[in-house]
């Protein structure tokens, strides 16, 4: 049996306690082990390129929501009761 499967198999029979100290294990192999990707301006180009964004139309259909919107709210309290 691998490792893993040993630790897989142990996960249910750990405390809270244990579980925790597991985790923080992990995480600070993950850290130590992985490098974060260094993101250039390069990068950021090109993801904003590729992002999405409305069209003309679909920019004042929001637009116009969020305006009518804004009226709904301005109204004064009506009487529900009444």
């Amino acid at each position: 049996m691998s490792t893993l499967a040993e630790i897989e198999c142990t996960l249910p029979t750990l405390t809270l306690e244990e579980l925790c100290h597991l985790d923080k294990a992990v995480d600070t192999q993950l850290a130590i082990r992985s490098k974060p990707k260094v993101r250039t301006a390069r990068d950021a180009r090109d993801w904003w390129e590729g992002a999405e964004t409305f069209s003309r139309e679909e920019t004042e259909a929001f637009a116009n929501d969020v305006e009518a919107g804004r009226k709904l709210t301005n109204q004064t309290a009506i009487d529900r009761w009444a």
